[in-house]
């Protein structure tokens, strides 16, 4: 989200601490530009050191369909990290959901750009047993099955994030820019 308010003049952080933003809905708007952005996290399962409200949570597969789309619409959807942790079959549930939901978008707004940006490797300093990419690449895999012969693209994270030896679960910004400068090369697509 910073990397996109970096020119946008009207940015909305709903919250005091910088490094809590990440728990309430985040908006950037340009008038001009006719650009409206807005990032929020997914619900459960939400891993996290720190207390957070659930008041503004809603289900992945719930937020998409609240989401009108259109031509000049682009959805970023991230599956992963938060999953490692529990059985695979609560990620196989969520993203057999958002595929659903995906699909309903389609059906109201087919020329809606969506991309599922599969998860980036992180460090391996706590759990390793349960936090580890391996999970993270079965996951990639589950995802690639999951979304196939649906009109969406994919920026393969864990790739990239390996290639850059990046071994911590939010790359510094010169890999955050290359992941992003993906996305949106799939979204013209």
């Amino acid at each position: 989200m910073m990397h996109f308010t970096e020119g946008i003049n009207n940015y909305f952080n709903h919250t005091e601490d910088e490094m809590q933003s990440w728990q309430k809905t985040l908006l950037a708007i340009n008038q001009e530009k006719f650009i409206y952005i807005q990032w929020k996290k997914h619900t459960f399962p939400f891993v996290s050191k720190t207390f957070y409200s659930i008041k503004e949570d809603a289900y992945m597969a719930r937020q998409i369909d609240q989401v009108g789309g259109g031509e000049n619409t682009i959805i970023v959807l991230t599956l992963g990290q938060h999953f490692r942790p529990f059985p695979l079959r609560v990620f196989i549930r969520s993203a057999i959901n958002v595929r659903k939901a995906v699909e309903r978008l389609f059906i109201r707004s087919p020329r809606t750009k969506v991309i599922i940006k599969e998860e980036n490797a992180r460090d391996m300093d706590i759990d390793m047993e349960r936090f580890s990419d391996f999970h993270g690449y079965v996951q990639y895999l589950l995802l690639r099955e999951i979304f196939h012969g649906l009109n969406v693209g994919f920026v393969d994270s864990l790739d990239m994030t390996i290639a850059y030896a990046c071994n911590v679960i939010h790359p510094p910004q010169e890999v955050l820019e290359n992941i992003i400068s993906m996305s949106f090369t799939q979204a013209s697509l």
